[in-house]
């Protein structure tokens, strides 16, 4: 016999569902329902199976993409759709309570035809499902979910037995979690346009955040062939934060989409473990659960990071620590030494490193260990989102005299001073 060549057809009811098989190809009867054959299902219906009545008014879904079309209460079959898939494949979904497609529609792998019933001659509620090549349903060589449907061997759906759908249902679009990847969130906007095939990325991906910084959510559903709009709901430990709705894109059902994205940002983001619920509006309203789900922590972040830099960080010179706007705000000096002649004015200069807090400088200063004096300066109004890349103190010691000399730094960025300093700058004077 030879291999089967149509379409990839999935059973026709909701993935993940335990499904009994009451009348096999063939016509065998379940032992359960009394055995023996059923005439229905023989003939030019030999490739036929019914489904069983557990599942009375959930929905019919395409074994595969195709046209559609409807008839209503005709014959035996009652309510009933067929699906042509090209290549003289089709397929009969019969005794449907309820028609959703029109004669003649498009229709994709998983999408709703109609709800599972009792019309036409029929026992109970169940669903009768063809399958038929140039309209024959005897051809011999059929396959649902790559087994063959020939009745003879032991590849055969076989009355009695429970069999797990795998399709999907489609709702004019197809969500992939990608193995958690999609959703995800980044620290950078995603980007992308018709230069790369409107696929959309960004690069510094992560599931860990600072606070304070920006954060973005990207989501992507596939295979688009309806209008739809986003919604984002943010939770902060389990906590509802805010929700954001994007407009509608309008999609030509004839050539879709490949994917459409979706781009949620979190300003100025505070600590917590933090959730991004993603739904999907294709024409039904949006659903009570999300489609996809984000989760990623913030940290808290610390207000400043010290570097000694080898020893050279605090440092003393000779000379005035200049910079400025066309330093980029970077301050040095150039005569940079420790040993100094007396009465020489003696500088003093401290860096911290990304500064994102409001913060105060002291100095103290000892001479042969003998405390001498002190000073402070404060620095307001830093953006705790964007922060600093370094912020400097600069002292000096006039008419130093003879001695070993200590300058001692400490900072406050909202905490108090530590009794003990961040660092400290030596030098001698001699």
């Amino acid at each position: 016999m030879a291999a089967y060549s149509g379409p990839q057809l999935k059973i026709p009811m909701k993935a993940g569902d335990s499904i009994l098989l009451t009348v096999q190809a063939g016509g065998r009867v379940a032992d359960v329902l009394g055995g023996g054959i059923d005439p229905f299902h023989t003939g030019n219906s030999y490739f036929s199976l019914d489904f069983d009545d557990r599942y009375a008014g959930d929905p019919v879904l395409a074994a595969a993409s195709g046209a559609a079309t409807v008839y209503r209460g005709q014959t035996g079959y009652g309510n009933y759709v067929v699906v042509d898939h090209g290549g003289r494949y089709s397929t009969l979904y019969a005794h449907l309570n309820q028609i959703i497609v029109q004669n003649g529609q498009s229709v994709r792998q998983g999408q709703r035809l109609g709800t599972i019933g009792n019309t036409g001659q029929s026992s109970g509620s169940h669903l009768h499902f063809e399958l038929k090549y140039s309209g024959r349903g005897n051809d011999g060589n059929m396959a649902i979910e790559g087994a063959r449907l020939d009745g003879l061997n032991w590849e055969s759906y076989r009355a009695g037995q429970r069999y797990l759908s795998t399709n999907l249902e489609y709702t004019g679009f197809l969500y992939r979690p990608d193995g958690g990847e999609n959703p995800h969130a980044c620290a950078d906007q995603p980007a992308g346009g018709a230069d790369t095939n409107w696929t959309y990325s960004c690069r510094d991906q992560r599931e860990s955040f600072e606070s304070g910084e920006t954060v973005w959510g990207l989501f992507r559903i596939d295979e688009v062939f309806s209008d739809h709009r986003f919604k984002v709901e943010t939770f902060r430990d389990g906590v509802f934060q805010w929700e954001w709705t994007a407009g509608w894109n309008d999609v030509d059902e004839r050539w879709g989409w490949r994917h459409a994205y979706f781009w949620p940002r979190l300003d100025n983001a505070s600590p917590g473990l933090w959730e991004f619920h993603f739904f999907v509006d294709s024409g039904g309203g949006f659903a009570t659960q999300p489609t996809g789900v984000i989760t990623f922590e913030v940290e808290p972040r610390e207000p400043f990071v010290f570097s000694e830099d080898g020893g050279t960080n605090p440092q003393t010179c000779a000379d005035e620590p200049t910079g400025g706007a066309h330093t980029n705000w970077v301050y040095s000096c150039r005569d940079r030494r420790n040993i100094f002649r007396p009465w020489e004015r003696v500088y003093g200069l401290l860096r911290i490193d990304r500064v994102f807090a409001d913060h105060c400088f002291l100095v103290q200063t000892y001479r042969n260990g003998s405390y001498q004096w002190q000073w402070e300066w404060c620095n307001r109004g830093i953006d705790p989102n964007w922060g600093w890349e370094h912020a400097y103190f600069r002292v000096s010691q006039d008419n130093a005299q003879v001695g070993e000399w200590e300058f001692r730094f400490f900072v406050n960025a909202g905490q108090g001073y530590s009794a003990s300093p961040l660092a400290a700058a030596r030098f001698t004077v001699r």
